[in-house]
């Protein structure tokens, strides 16, 4: 038994040295190690690893082994011991830590109330507070006559389907070109005559990317970029759908958002949202932005989405934000890691970029 246990100490420490030595570089010169990727607040803590394995062989060999850390020890008494238990439960003294905010709790060792949100988030009108005060009779009564109402769409056919169903019909119709169509028509709008003008984006009205040119290079460390600063950018510049959207808003009194009812959906309507209302006239109007809720696209379906009208929704759209940012730094932090390991090392592989989506990998 003893010779069986000194050949097990021997093998695993023949494969610990092994492991500790081994360093792939890649022919681009990248370092490929498991220590590439190790925070900067960690690097310097491995190399005093060997020192102790170093002892603890020394230690098999004299017959020495030291007792796991503990073990032996008195345990504390009285209020220490309970310290202790709290500290090993996760419990803090309140005098010991900054109490979290807002009544959030940290979590695995994370203070949620410290999270950062992009500037687009914490600019977000807080819709959702004024719930419990909202209800489509409060809007109807607070509707002017002849009041000036902008539908935003999320596409052009979208926008002229709905106009339709909304006007009653395409003959009732004006149709002029801007930097997207706008259908024109008078109908009723909870109870009251009013003014409509009906239009549309394509898709988001602006992409993430990262701020400094430095990042956009493929010269810089993979790694930096979990860390690097974003910026939101025009998603279609020559479209020019952000300008579209403040021309359209002058004079409206109501914003009506007909974008498709999920996530991304709810976060473009932020982003018509950033640019239409500085531009609406909504004195004296208690909830003139408006989310319509709707599953096709019918006469009935409309129609229903009209009678139930209620309020973006930002906690949607914020988790959106925060996807976007998590697809951008991880699908291109490792889209160039693979990239540069994988080239020159299969003579069948000639793909110049080998991209890597986190959106894919569920779907693989």
């Amino acid at each position: 038994r003893g010779g069986a246990q000194g050949a097990a100490n021997s093998s695993s420490d023949a494969s610990e040295e092994k492991a500790g030595s081994v360093k792939e570089t890649s022919s681009s010169g990248l370092n490929l190690s498991a220590a590439a990727f190790v925070p900067s607040s960690a690097k310097g803590k491995s190399s005093a690893a060997p020192r102790k394995d170093e002892k603890k062989q020394r230690q098999r060999k004299d017959g020495k082994v030291d007792k796991p850390p503990g073990l032996g020890r008195s345990k504390p008494k009285g209020g220490k011991a309970k310290e202790s238990k709290q500290r090993n439960e996760g419990g803090r003294k309140s005098g010991n830590s900054r109490p979290p905010a807002n009544g959030t709790a940290a979590a695995d060792g994370v203070d949620v109330a410290n999270i950062s949100l992009n500037e687009a988030s914490t600019s977000y009108p807080r819709y959702q507070s004024q719930m419990p005060r909202y209800s489509i009779d409060k809007v109807a009564r607070t509707v002017p006559s002849n009041a000036n109402i902008l539908c935003v769409a999320e596409k052009p056919s979208l926008a002229q389907s709905i106009a339709i169903f909304l006007a009653g019909g395409k003959g009732n119709l004006r149709t002029r070109k801007s930097f997207q169509d706008v259908h024109e028509f008078e109908a009723d709008f909870l109870g009251k005559r009013a003014s409509y003008r009906v239009t549309s984006v394509i898709g988001h009205v602006y992409a993430l990317d990262f701020k400094l040119p430095r990042h956009k290079s493929w010269d810089v460390d993979p790694s930096e970029l979990f860390e690097a600063p974003t910026e939101r950018t025009e998603a279609n510049p020559k479209a020019h759908i952000a300008k579209h959207l403040r021309q359209e808003a002058k004079g409206s009194q109501y914003l009506l958002l007909w974008l498709d009812c999920d996530r991304e959906g709810e976060n473009i309507c932020f982003e018509v949202i950033e640019n239409a209302l500085p531009q609406m006239r909504t004195q004296g109007i208690d909830f003139p932005v408006l989310r319509a809720k709707f599953s096709a696209i019918t006469h009935q379906a409309i129609h229903t989405a009209m009678r139930g009208l209620t309020l973006p929704n930002e906690n949607e759209a914020a988790a959106v934000d925060a996807r976007q940012e998590l697809d951008l730094k991880v699908g291109v932090t490792f889209t160039r890691f693979q990239t540069r390991y994988f080239q020159g090392k299969y003579s069948n592989l000639d793909a110049s970029v080998i991209s890597y989506g986190p959106c894919q990998t569920p779907t693989l």
